[in-house]
């Protein structure tokens, strides 16, 4: 999809996606770098407040380029816990 011009519009926006009151829980903005970090990897991404997610998670795209999901996740483990800080 980043490839093509008519359909990279579709794609949906980079970036570590949460509810916007997690958000605020965490005293950052929409937009704002932070640091993730899991079990496998370190990585720095810009937050989109997302309003159609449950509190308490996050959505990262796994095929948008890098970082993403694939670097974060370890296979190994049913679940991914994360820690997101400030960058």
């Amino acid at each position: 999809m980043q490839e093509s011009g008519a359909l990279a519009k579709l794609a949906a926006t980079p970036g570590l996606h949460v509810h916007p009151s997690d958000i605020n829980r965490f005293t950052l903005g929409g937009g704002e770098l932070v640091r993730v970090t899991s079990s496998r990897s370190v990585a720095t991404l810009t937050v989109v407040a997302d309003p159609t997610l449950p509190r308490g998670s996050c959505w990262l795209a796994f095929n948008l380029g890098s970082p993403g999901a694939a670097d974060l996740i370890d296979a190994n483990e049913p679940i991914t816990d994360l820690a997101v800080e400030s960058a």
